[in-house]
This record gives structure tokens, sequence and C-alpha cells, in this order.
């Protein structure tokens, strides 16, 4: 059965999915295990134009549609993918 290619995407109107793919391609060794067994890995934070606090980014595997970029999400911290909304993992 031959791989799928991974396809690259993220919720952000500032952030292309070529910007998605760039921080999967700089993920370490560890990272990119990270993500192929738990569906996310943290990739940094960001703080979002008028915010006074900053959110952690994560790139999640999402099986339907590849890797997204993504934050957590409710008061639970879910990990989301951003285009099925399918739960994937919780940051606790």
């Amino acid at each position: 059965m031959a791989k799928k290619p991974l396809v690259f995407s993220t919720s952000y109107p500032d952030r292309t999915p070529a910007d998605v793919q760039r921080a999967y391609e700089s993920l370490s060794f560890r990272q990119r295990l990270a993500l192929r067994f738990f569906g996310s890995v943290l990739i940094g934070t960001q703080t979002h134009p008028g915010w006074t606090g900053s959110l952690h980014h994560y790139l999640v595997l999402c099986h339907d549609h590849g890797v997204s970029e993504t934050h957590p999400h409710g008061h639970e911290d879910r990990i989301d993918c951003h285009q099925c909304l399918s739960f994937l993992t919780d940051t606790h």
C-alpha cells in the first residue's frame, strides 16, 4: 500500500501551509516520533495581536487531514484537528 503524502494546513490567517511545512521539517527526530506516536508536539508559544498572554502552539497529526498547526481549545485544553474538530489529545 502506498504511503499517503502529508498535507499541511493551519487555522491562522497570518500563516500559510508552507509555514506549517517548514515547522514540520525543522522538527528533531524525537519531536517527529512524538508527533507520530502521540498525535501532537509542542512547537513553541506565540502572542497574538491584542492579547496580553501567549498560547502554546502544536503541530497535530490527523489521519484524515495531515499535519495542522493549532493551540489548546476549551477549558480542558484539547488539541483538535481544526478541519474536522476531532479530539486528538489533551495537554494534561
